[in-house]
């Protein structure tokens, strides 16, 4: 394939439901600082129904920066 044909069809990518779905989650979690408990308010589910989201969609339980932080010191 073509670079020319590789971008077109990047371009015509129709994202599913579940990336969809990833996706608004991640930008709510941001939103709130990522406290669980909030996002799932907004997103109208449970903290565990999140929990499971997270895990299925592998995006991670805390952002990227707390976790090079020292796990000894409280977040």
């Amino acid at each position: 394939m073509t670079s020319a044909a590789a971008l077109m069809q990047h371009r015509m990518h129709k994202p599913t439901l579940a990336e969809l779905e990833a996706t608004y989650i991640r930008e709510v979690l941001q939103q709130v600082g990522w406290r669980k408990a909030e996002a799932a308010r907004i997103l109208g589910i449970s903290r565990k129904n999140l929990y499971e989201k997270l895990r299925a969609y592998g995006i991670p339980y805390q952002p990227a920066s707390r976790m090079l932080t020292n796990p000894d010191t409280p977040a």
